[in-house]
Formats: structure tokens, C-alpha cells, sequence
């Protein structure tokens, strides 16, 4: 039976927030080499990071030196296999970096997964993993089906998505001849739902399972899935599968390549690497539908990196401090972001200089407020733009070779989105000052000839 995810979405549509615009269709002309001063993301040179070196172990718990390292590159020039400083410092897409879901895709291939169908998505753990599919398939009062005894943190996640555990009793026979799982359990509660202890409630939609179970550290064995998914498909339930320790085993017993078929999957690499994990699925609409979804946690591997740099700039700037100070456990962040607000102030001071010289502010076209503080600034228009003019400028911007946000994409009021008069840019994206002049040179031209005006007059 194939899966149709679309059925089990919750009523509430998840709807991305974002103000990023397409380029207009043919036959609107559009410059061959675009300047981008839309995003809020900061160029690399103003990350304080130069490489970073990682020293390995050869197994757990080695106290003899390393003799493996690995080092990251700042830049390793547009490489799809290597993940650098210049792409994995800076905001990451929504599914993840494309480098590591190709990992992942390998990985997953590996142990039987069908690539054409089964995708994934990185997140901050199988917390996180949940968290985003509660999201985007629970509403008030939906019903899931979770194991009477397991990871307990779990718990406060499904009531927060408002969602209603019902338990599903396993058992710990000591001697290992049962399962822990007993597939004739599960079927018995589907069958006799409508008159048995949960009548009252709605139907189960979910089937939540952790294979390699917690707290026993008994395994679902690959028989006794294959017989809850007959049972899951007769009685039209999902199953998410949250699997942290699905490839720690207690040796002799070794993981099987089996295929991976169930709806959702959660894999960590917490347990034996660090705090990350990824959540797949046999269905694209799925991923479309969690991405959107908000992230329970950040990513412990860059609050390592993070503590440790500021632990480092803090060391090297006491020495010049007096014992006792209050500043001596900030300032070796504080004089890093001293140093950005330095360049910062840079670019702001030569750009706005150079607007006085621009024909559209002038002529009181336009009216560039000058930023007091961080990566924006906005340019208001003196003149009134409805929706489809703002979109016909948006054209003009882009025939000359720049790229902006449109102010009616930042309200989420629709009256104060109507009415908006401003463009945002960034003073973050480019390398130098040079390009950010050349940036609004074209904005200059591109609002000129949005008004026909003639750039050898003075007239207005």
C-alpha cells in the first residue's frame, strides 16, 4: 500500500515565513550578474574562525596521543562531498547541508533503503525529530499509541503538541522467549477500540515505537515488525520509529542489512558521535511539511565549538585585565564583536556618503535611513506603491542587477503590509564597500527609469 501523508496532516497548515521572491518570468529582462543585498546572512569574512582541527581517537576511551587529525577547511572551493567553514558556520537549509544528506542517502542505501523514495532530514535529535512531526500531524486531541514503558522526555512533547498518549503494554520476560512487543497485543486494542477503556477518544493516528526499546535494551526483532506493519496498514496508522541506539548492539549480535520501511525514522548519531541526528521518510510531502516546522533545540556541536572559542578569547585577554574585573568573563567576546561593529560602521559610513551623490535621493525619490546598529538598513520610497507597483520595481531591481526585500514581506498584519513604503538590505552579504556602492548605483537606475526619467537632466 503506498503512503499518502497528505490524509494525516493536521488541520492547521504550516505556511513558511519567509520574503524571498522568485525572479520574474520571461520576458522581463534579468542582469547577468546579480548583486545580492537581500539576505541577513553574513559574509565569511566576518567569522572569527579561520580552520578548524579536530584530533581523533582510534576508539573509545583511548588515553594513548592521537595520531589521526582532521582538518576543516575555510573554503574548499564549491565541493559537494566536503562541508566547509564558509557553508557550515552560516544559516543551514531547511532539510540540511547537501554534503551530509548525501552521507545520510549512502548510509541509508547501504541498509536497504529504496533512495528514490526514502529522504531525510538533518534536526537537533529525536526530540527534535518528534517535535516536528507532532507539529505537523497532531491536532487537539489526536490519539498515539506509545510504549507503557520508554523514554520518558518524551512525554512532555506529545502534550505539548496536544496530543493523547495511550499505552500500549509491552512486557520483560527474563528469560527472552516473548517479545517485548506483542504484535496480538497492539491488534486486540485497534480491534475492539470503539468499545473498549478509550471509546470516548478518537481513533489512534500513531503508532510510536523505539525498536531498540528504552529502558529494557530489548530488540524488536525484524519478524515481529513485519507483523505490526500488516496490522498498522489493515487499521490506518502511521508509525514513527525512534531508534537512538539502532546501531549500538551487544556483540555477537550484529545489525542486519534490512530494509528500512517504515513511515518516519528517527537515527542519532548522539550516542556514539555527537548531539545530532536525522529524521527520514518514505514521503517528500512529509519533509516539505517538518521542515517548516520550528527546532526544539540548537546543535550541540556548535555550542561546543562556540564555548570553547569564547573560553579561548577570554584567557587571552585577561592577562590585560585586573583580577576581579566583571568584564574578564565577556570581553574576549565583546572585543571580537567590537571588531565586526568597526567594519560594520565601515561600509555604513562609505554607503551612505556615496547616497548623497545618487540622483534618486536628490531628488527626494528615495530616503536611505541610516542604521545605528546591526546588518539592515531600508530605503524608503516618498512616493505611494501599491502591491503590483512594489512587485514592477522589484523587476526594475532586478534588470539592473540587484537584489532586495520588499517591506510588504515583513508584516504579518495585512493593513501595515499595504501600507508599506521601504525596501530592507543588508550591509552583511559582500566582500567590500566597492560592491555595496555598485549595488545601489543600480538601484539608483533601476528607479530612475521606473519613473522615465532622463539621467542627463535635472528634472524631476
Amino acid at each position: 500500500m503506498s503512503f499518502e501523508p497528505e490524509k494525516y496532516f493536521n488541520k492547521e497548515e504550516i505556511e513558511s515565513s519567509d520574503f524571498y521572491l522568485p525572479l520574474p518570468p520571461k520576458p522581463y529582462p534579468i542582469h547577468s550578474d546579480l548583486i545580492n543585498l537581500s539576505g541577513g546572512r553574513p559574509n565569511s569574512g566576518f567569522y572569527p574562525v579561520e580552520s578548524i582541527s579536530l584530533n581523533l581517537k582510534k576508539s573509545p576511551f583511548d588515553k594513548n596521543p592521537t595520531t589521526e587529525s582532521l582538518e576543516i577547511p575555510f573554503d574548499n572551493e564549491g565541493s559537494t562531498s566536503e562541508l566547509d567553514i564558509t557553508q557550515g558556520l552560516q544559516y543551514a537549509p531547511g532539510q540540511g547541508f547537501p554534503q551530509l544528506l548525501s552521507q545520510i542517502s549512502k548510509f541509508t542505501q547501504f541498509h536497504g533503503a529504496n533512495i528514490d523514495e526514502f529522504q531525510s532530514l538533518i534536526t537537533s535529535g529525536s526530540g527534535d525529530s518528534l517535535n516536528k512531526i507532532l507539529q505537523g500531524f497532531i491536532d487537539p486531541d489526536d490519539t498515539i499509541l506509545v510504549e507503557n514503558y520508554t523514554y520518558t522526555p518524551i512525554f512532555a512533547t506529545f502534550k505539548f503538541n496536544k496530543g493523547i498518549m495511550i499505552p500500549l503494554p509491552i512486557e520483560f520476560d527474563p528469560s527472552g522467549t516473548n517479545p517485548h512487543l506483542n504484535p496480538e497485543t497492539l491488534e486486540d486494542i485497534l480491534k475492539n477500540w470503539h468499545k473498549g477503556p478509550y471509546k470516548d477518544l478518537k481513533f489512534p493516528k500513531f503508532l510510536f515505537t523505539v525498536p531498540t526499546q528504552n529502558p529494557s535494551g530489548l530488540l524488536t526483532s525484524f519478524e515481529i515488525i513485519q507483523k505490526v506493519l500488516k496490522i498498522v496498514e489493515t487499521f490506518d496508522l502511521l508509525i514513527i520509529e525512534d531508534d537512538p541506539d539502532g546501531f549500538i548492539r551487544h556483540l555477537p549480535e550484529i545489525p542486519k542489512n534490512e530494509e528500512i520501511i517504515t513511515n518516519v525514522k528517527f537515527q542519532e548519531y548522539k550516542k556514539s558521535l555527537h548531539n545530532s541526528s536525522y529524521l527520514s521518510t518514505n514521503s517528500p510531502r512529509v519533509l516539505h511539511l517538518v521542515s517548516k516546522t520550528t527546532t526544539k533545540a540548537p546543535s550541540g556541536l556548535s555550542q561546543l565549538v562556540l564555548t570553547n572559542l569564547i573560553k579561548h578569547w577570554n584567557e587571552s585577554i585577561s592577562s590585560i585585565i585586573e583580577d576581579g574585573d566583571e568584564r574578564e568573563e565577556i570581553d574576549g567576546y565583546l572585543s571580537w564583536t567590537y571588531k565586526v561593529s568597526l567594519e560594520y560602521t565601515k561600509r555604513s559610513e562609505g554607503l551612505f556618503n556615496h547616497f548623497q551623490t545618487l540622483k534618486s535621493v536628490t531628488r527626494k525619490l528615495i530616503s536611505p535611513i541610516k542604521p545605528q546598529g546591526g546588518m539592515f538598513f531600508i530605503i524608503k520610497f516618498n512616493f505611494k506603491l501599491d502591491r503590483g507597483q512594489f512587485e514592477a520595481l522589484r523587476f526594475k531591481f532586478i534588470k539592473y542587477g540587484v537584489l532586495v526585500i520588499l517591506g510588504n514581506l515583513m508584516s504579518f498584519d495585512n493593513e501595515y503590509s499595504a501600507n508599506s513604503d521601504f525596501i530592507r538590505l543588508t550591509l552583511s552579504n559582500v566582500d567590500k564597500v566597492d560592491e555595496l556602492i555598485e549595488g545601489v548605483d543600480r538601484l539608483d537606475k533601476a528607479v530612475l527609469e521606473y519613473y522615465d526619467l532622463d539621467y542627463g537632466t535635472d528634472t524631476c
